[in-house]
């Protein structure tokens, strides 16, 4: 079916698309977000083609699905299943608030991502980097 070797090459090819569409839409302004490719989780403000446009327009990209290439996830709450998920990951990617996107933009610098963490993420997070920090101290010892 449509010339495709499977759903992959299917999707690869559809996310191509949407990333070349949203180049063309966004001209280039700086390269603030260089080497940052975001995906937008669930309800945002500013809406997520603004964020995305946003990012793209400083030099970062925007995918529709969370891919392993995603270096930030740009969510304003997350469901409980999502922040267990998170905390369980090795390296978990950073996850911040639209602000930090239109922050950055407006300062014309990144700023730090621990200042933009949703509200569910807080409390949680704070506890396993607290639990995480208590460990390794007093395994130096």
């Amino acid at each position: 079916g449509g010339g495709y070797d499977g759903m992959g090459a299917y999707m690869e090819d559809k996310n191509i698309k949407l990333r070349e569409q949203l180049r063309t839409d966004a001209p280039s302004v700086s390269d603030l977000f260089r080497a940052i490719i975001i995906w937008v989780n669930g309800y945002t403000a500013p809406a997520p083609q603004v964020l995305k446009r946003m990012v793209v327009q400083h030099g970062g990209s925007a995918e529709q699905y969370l891919l392993p290439a995603v270096t930030h996830i740009i969510a304003t709450n997350l469901p409980d299943a999502k922040i267990k998920q998170y905390l369980q990951e090795k390296h978990p990617r950073p996850v911040v608030t639209p602000e930090w996107i239109v922050q950055s933009v407006a300062e014309g610098r990144l700023l730090p991502t621990s200042n933009f963490l949703p509200d569910c993420l807080k409390a949680s997070t704070q506890s396993k980097l607290a639990l995480q920090f208590a460990s390794s101290s007093s395994s130096s010892s």
